[in-house]
């Protein structure tokens, strides 16, 4: 069956055609997240939304679609690194940096394969370049679970476990817990996307501010041109 549908006058989506979604992937929820399904779902994503445009409702959308691309990643990653596919680890970590600005998690997945691996010197450039990635692109150090991951790993150390299969232990005293690996990931997530939005918005003004100029120098231009005719008339 046809995707589009046509008549003389106009033309428009079959929505009864066979047809798959990108965003539809994504961002569907599934009862059971597999392994297969996690890799299915980020696949889906190719990047940023309508590259180009500034629309204060496509920077939101492309803000909210990243947003779940981090997430799924995350979730793959811990997946893939709790069934030691390393190769795989690596190679699906390299395509969030890729597609991310400065995915801290992912830097950490690829310490935590080099590190399996038996490849020290891979730890050691990863950490260096999630180090200058971060001060890039948000002006922050890598957070205290980066670092305390490549210590770990550098220094001959086990790595630390999973922040999925640990919990923290309460202080003596202590009133309240500090948020946990996946609260701090969560965290930086939001500034991430915060950060995003924050740029598409100075790209939209940058555009508008240039639309209305243009605007502008083609009205004073058509002034001027009737100014001319209306003289030599």
């Amino acid at each position: 069956m046809a995707h589009l549908v046509h008549t003389a006058h106009t033309i428009a989506f079959n929505s009864r055609s066979a047809y798959t979604l990108d965003v539809a992937t994504l961002v569907g929820e599934r009862p059971t997240w597999t392994t297969a399904a996690l890799l299915e779902s980020a696949a889906a994503y190719g990047g940023e939304l309508l590259p180009g445009f500034y629309e204060s409702w496509i920077v939101l959308e492309r803000a909210r679609l990243a947003v779940v691309f981090d997430r799924r990643m995350g979730r793959l990653l811990e997946r893939l690194i709790a069934e030691q596919r390393w190769d795989d680890t690596l190679a699906w970590a390299e395509r969030w940096i890729d597609l991310d600005d400065a995915p801290e998690p992912a830097y950490r997945a690829l310490m935590r394969a080099y590190a399996a691996l038996g490849d020290a010197s891979g730890v050691m450039i990863t950490y260096r370049r999630c180090r200058a990635a971060l001060r890039v692109e948000m002006g922050v150090a890598p957070s205290p679970e980066t670092r305390r991951l490549v210590e770990s790993l550098t220094h001959g150390a086990a790595a630390e476990p999973h922040p999925a299969a640990t919990t923290a232990a309460a202080e003596p005293g202590a009133r309240e817990r500090p948020p946990g690996p996946a609260v701090a990931d969560e965290r930086q997530g939001l500034k991430a996307a915060l950060a995003r939005v924050e740029v598409e918005r100075q790209r939209a003004d940058c555009y508008r501010l240039g639309l209305s100029m243009v605007i502008l120098l083609i009205s004073a231009a058509g002034a001027t041109l009737a100014q001319r005719q209306s003289i030599k008339g």
